[in-house]
């Protein structure tokens, strides 16, 4: 991890990548809390989210965008750090639609407030999709990573 002289590139963009995901989600959670617990109303929620999306979507989206770009899938049957990237980012995005729909007072206003949120934050997941899912099946590669070689 750490030597004498510092943290090796790939240990210092993982930090990084830790940092402003943690930050994200507590700020994130944050105002989840404040909806729950009523001291905030589905307005100030919406643009909340918004607004949290407007700080952190250039900076954390890029620091994504690269984890799903460049980083290699590991060759030695290990879950690599772009999968644990991928998870969390999807569970993020799943209980945030679970928590919509048990908090949000009806049904109708929870589904608009999901399209809205999920259409606001795509880029959590989208380059999960991506990297997972989007690469042609007939390489070498796409298929030995398929079976989990």
């Amino acid at each position: 991890m750490a030597s004498r002289r510092g943290f090796s590139p790939w240990w210092a963009r993982v930090v990084l990548l830790a940092l402003w995901g943690a930050f994200f989600v507590f700020n994130l959670g944050v105002l989840l809390l404040f909806f729950a617990w009523h001291w905030i109303e589905l307005d100030t929620l919406k643009s909340s989210l918004y607004e949290l999306n407007a700080v952190y979507a250039p900076y954390l989206g890029a620091m994504l965008l690269y984890v799903w770009g460049s980083w290699q899938r590991a060759g030695t049957g290990k879950v690599s750090v772009p999968f644990w990237v991928a998870f969390a980012g999807s569970l993020l995005w799943n209980l945030m639609v679970v928590f919509l729909l048990m908090f949000v007072d009806n049904i109708p206003d929870a589904m608009d407030t999901i399209k809205d949120t999920g259409a606001l934050f795509a880029w959590l997941v989208a380059g999960a999709i991506g990297y997972y899912f989007a690469q042609p099946e007939g390489t070498k590669k796409a298929t030995a990573a398929g079976r989990g070689e």
